[in-house]
């Protein structure tokens, strides 16, 4: 009998869209940035299965968790979408536009505003669980897109750059500071995680590596657009953007100077 019930339970979890115990998911796939899909030459993405107006500009990458779709768009709404049909699931308004892109663990869903404000509500319901207000913007004359830092996930603690300058570590579980640091430039780059180092960008053209543990910094790498100066060029020529991929040691990313690295 209690053979039974467990494979009914696991059945109507699957059935459901239950997230699964553990799982993690964020901007990328997961801390490094790794993300892969082989979907094989046998599908053909030229039929529409739906579409969804979302009221206002959506410039956040879609998180899917199960047969939920999680996003924000530009007019302060952030959805959850069923993945067959499209119908809103449940939707929350915040105020502000949200370009960041969703994160997901223990049955949250993680995501910030353009007000620098973290949210953590509930992946079932949009409930609030708890949110955090980062401090406030630097100046930043040469601000041209809509690039803001997305959470990520590692270790049970969410991770975020800020336009006040900082790296944020916050508690998952209650938005608590874990710890900041402070790069003195806006961070608009989504950071990535390998082996305990945090690695990220900053608009000043330096590229940034933490202790995880710890919060203090273990080197600073200077771009070519460290050296340059942006009035000489009429527009931002300095600012890392690209959130860095870490593969086998070798961290890889672009800047707006117009080098790879």
């Amino acid at each position: 009998m209690r053979l039974l019930m467990c494979i009914l339970f696991l059945f109507l979890a699957s059935a459901t869209g239950w997230s699964q115990p553990g799982q993690v998911k964020m901007f990328r796939d997961n801390p490094a940035h790794t993300s892969e899909s082989s979907p094989g030459n046998s599908l053909v993405y030229d039929t529409r299965s739906w579409k969804f107006e979302a009221g206002s500009p959506v410039r956040s990458t879609p998180l899917t968790i199960k047969n939920t779709i999680y996003f924000g768009a530009t007019g302060g709404d952030f959805f959850a979408l069923d993945k067959e049909s499209g119908t809103i699931k449940w939707k929350t308004k915040n105020g502000s536009p949200i370009n960041s892109s969703a994160a997901f663990a223990d049955g949250k869903i993680f995501f910030s505003d353009n007000q620098q404000k973290v949210y953590a509500v509930s992946e079932t319901t949009g409930k609030l669980l708890w949110s955090v207000m980062l401090g406030p913007k630097l100046d930043y004359p040469w601000r041209f897109d809509y690039y803001y830092s997305s959470p990520v996930l590692y270790k049970g603690k969410l991770i975020i750059g800020s336009d006040d300058g900082h790296l944020y570590v916050l508690d998952q579980q209650n938005g608590k500071l874990v710890w900041k640091f402070n790069a003195r430039a806006v961070i608009r780059a989504t950071p990535s995680v390998y082996n305990d180092h945090i690695v990220f960008g900053d608009v000043d053209g330096k590229l940034h590596s933490l202790d995880f543990i710890s919060g203090k910094e273990e080197w600073t790498y200077k771009t070519v657009g460290d050296s340059l100066k942006n009035e000489d060029w009429g527009f931002d020529r300095k600012a890392i953007l690209s959130s860095a991929v870490i593969y086998k040691d070798k961290i890889f990313f672009g800047c707006r100077a117009g080098f790879f690295y």
